[in-house]
């Protein structure tokens, strides 16, 4: 039995030293890109973008990764409707120049 175990441990190491990279597709359920916006100094406003996309690259051999997500700048949601608004606006998010 130790052999079988023995065996088994070293084609797991084995296939390990010889990984490439692993590219995982981030799923946008359960991907939500979230921020805070200090308001007069005194609040936190919270707030998550409701649409994104992306991709994680990690490479354990090398000691990488990356990580690239693209983000829908008019789909988030803090909850106010009138700091949504603000934060829209060029002041903030832009969400008109930067879709």
């Amino acid at each position: 039995m130790k052999r079988i175990i023995t065996a088994i441990a070293l084609a797991t190491l084995a296939q390990c030293a010889s990984a490439t990279p692993v590219n995982y597709t981030l799923d946008p359920a359960h991907t939500i890109p979230r921020f805070e916006v200090l308001h007069n100094g005194f609040s936190n406003h919270i707030g998550a973008f409701m649409t994104s996309a992306g991709k994680a690259v990690l490479d354990a051999e090398g000691k990488s990764g990356s990580v690239e997500v693209t983000i829908q700048s008019a789909s988030f949601l803090t909850g106010n409707a009138f700091m949504e608004n603000i934060l829209k606006s060029k002041e903030f998010f832009n969400v008109e120049q930067f879709p």
